[in-house]
């Protein structure tokens, strides 16, 4: 069959097959065979001779199928398919691509600005807080400074009264005038507390920054996706032996280890495992 035509398996005769099948009486005993000597080694060479033959007529040979020469050439129908495709669907991609992520700058634009004008609103409301706080902390300490006032001449008249010397009349006055001043001092600071308590009932009501500070309307189809890129890959396998984050998220690269180990470098062994595996790898 020429290798210039299209890529057609061909069978060829079953009384050729016959002795050729996946089945056929060699395969199984080369399955089956088990060595115990060193000429049963030989005979399992025979066996593999006999067995790479049989590969070669089904894959090369001119009287077999010749799978190799059909498979080369769907390879190449395939590879030519794409390239031809690409030509087309290159440029569409490209522009399809361009236009996803300029959509999706796009929202991401609309959610930062959104996120200024909450942040701001947040700001504003927090000044306003703080103002009303100011004026009634204003309030509070005119108050305590009168009812320190008040207390400064309780003492006074305190000492009216311990006084030794002093007579009835300045007793009986400074009683009285303390009485006075005691109740004088009690409105002052009931009317502290009643500053502090309206003043908090004025921050509670102020309103709440809105969240909807930006007309924001999230932009249809498209979706936020977060890409994490590992910075330092020891800390991270730290983590990960400190069992702070999942072990699934690393993947041991076996192929590398081999050739590690095989080269001779060592690992503790209570790490890693290391066996021999004996295979022929002969031609014959």
């Amino acid at each position: 069959m020429s290798e210039s035509l299209p890529a057609t398996i061909i069978p060829t005769s079953p009384e050729v097959l016959s002795l050729k099948v996946p089945d056929s009486p060699l395969v199984a005993q080369a399955k089956a065979f088990v060595i115990k000597t060193d000429e049963d080694v030989l005979t399992a060479k025979d066996y593999r001779k006999q067995l790479k033959d049989r590969e070669k007529f089904i894959m090369e040979d001119e009287a077999g199928p010749r799978y190799a020469i059909n498979i080369k050439n769907a390879h190449a129908l395939h590879k030519s398919l794409v390239a031809s495709a690409k030509f087309f669907t290159d440029p569409i991609n490209e522009a399809i691509g361009i236009l996803d992520k300029v959509m999706g700058a796009h929202e991401k634009e609309k959610r930062r600005l959104k996120e200024l004008a909450d942040q701001k609103a947040r700001e504003d409301q927090e000044k306003e807080r703080v103002k009303v706080m100011n004026a009634a902390q204003a309030k509070i300490d005119r108050a305590l400074a009168m009812a320190g006032k008040i207390e400064d001449q309780i003492i006074e008249m305190q000492k009216v009264l311990d006084n030794p010397e002093a007579n009835e009349s300045e007793i009986e006055i400074a009683s009285r005038k303390i009485e006075i001043l005691r109740l004088q001092l009690e409105n002052k600071q009931n009317a502290a507390a009643e500053i502090q308590k309206t003043a908090e009932q004025v921050m509670e009501a102020l309103p709440v920054a809105a969240p909807e500070s930006v007309n924001y309307t999230k932009t249809s189809g498209v979706k936020v996706k977060k890409v994490a890129e590992v910075l330092n890959k020891l800390a991270l396998i730290k983590l990960i032996a400190e069992e702070k984050a999942p072990i699934n998220i690393v993947e041991i690269d076996l192929g590398v280890l081999n050739k590690l180990v095989n080269i001779g470098v060592a690992f503790p062994a209570n790490i890693v495992k290391v066996k021999e595996e004996f295979k022929y790898g002969g031609r014959g």
